[in-house]
């Protein structure tokens, strides 16, 4: 997450309930994220390229770029064919 970008305002107004942030997210930055406010974080690009996301995540195994020139495409490329981590 890019720090001049802030969810605080949000937070402020819709507090005590939960919040899903995302976006921009690692690991480590994550979970640091999620200790220091309380909110859900979610991963969504990563997903395509990382199967085994949750894995990877709690086994800190390096995670797979995505290749955006397949997204949106209509076509297996991209959506089916990265590994699973070994």
């Amino acid at each position: 997450v890019v720090d001049s970008q802030s969810n605080d305002f949000i937070r402020k107004l819709w507090s005590p309930r939960l919040l899903i942030s995302a976006g921009g997210y690692t690991r480590d930055s994550a979970i640091a994220h999620a200790e220091n406010t309380g909110d859900l974080v979610a991963f969504g690009r990563l997903f395509i390229s990382n199967p085994d996301l949750p894995r990877r995540l709690r086994e800190n195994i390096p995670l797979a770029s995505w290749d955006r020139s397949t997204f949106c495409t209509g076509e297996r490329q991209g959506y089916t064919d990265y590994p699973f981590a070994t």
